[in-house]
């Protein structure tokens, strides 16, 4: 394995390739690759890892038929009790780290080791923040309340000293990601610019 490269992965931040290599042996961390549509983990079955992607994509099945696609540096099998499956999107590959790992520090007390801690934590907190973000979306009760409600959390978090901000989802992922159709969507996007409460050019939005 290359440490080099892993030193971008938001896992590892905060270390560099010589103390990647040293935590890698300390968890215990394997390197697993998965051909696409092959199974990662699987719902009922109690796993005892939890993935990092270091190249590929994985598509996280929920019940509810809820999905979502992790991209290269993102977790998969965090949550160790949720019903979920999680298969390879494409070519995947994953270092797996031991969950007992994380509740516990090497016997050397080494500070990389809680540093890994530490990125995991921080990682979850982002999803959760996240995850907020979108019931928050999906709550409004029609589709221009969820559109607003979305393009009102991607200004905040694209902000620029220009009156655009960028979203970071075509209209199909917007569409997915606040549970409308594509064509309503379309629909009540074209009605708020005409109605002067928005302008938008391709990905690029504002409000009036």
């Amino acid at each position: 394995m290359d440490y080099r490269k892993t030193e971008l992965l938001n896992i590892f931040n905060g270390l560099k390739a010589a103390d990647i290599r040293n935590v890698c042996e300390c968890f215990g961390v394997s390197h697993r690759t998965f051909d696409k549509g092959k199974p990662v983990f699987e719902p009922l079955r109690q796993h005892k890892h939890f993935g990092v992607i270091t190249a590929g994509s994985a598509l996280v099945m929920r019940e509810g038929g809820d999905s979502t696609v992790v991209l290269e540096g993102g977790l998969i099998g965090q949550y160790a009790q949720r019903a979920e499956t999680v298969t390879a999107y494409d070519r995947l590959s994953v270092l797996l780290f031991p969950y007992a790992k994380l509740t516990r520090t090497c016997a050397k007390s080494c500070t990389a080791h809680g540093r890994i801690i530490a990125n995991f934590i921080a990682a979850l907190s982002e999803e959760g923040a996240a995850l907020q973000t979108r019931i928050d979306c999906l709550t409004k009760p029609n589709t221009r309340e969820k559109a607003l409600a979305y393009l009102t959390h991607q200004q905040c978090k694209n902000a620029s000293e220009h009156a655009y901000f960028s979203i970071e989802h075509s209209r199909t992922e917007m569409a997915e990601y606040i549970s409308v159709q594509h064509a309503a969507l379309s629909r009540e996007l074209s009605k708020m610019r005409n109605d002067g409460v928005i302008d938008f050019n391709g990905n690029q939005f504002k409000f009036k």
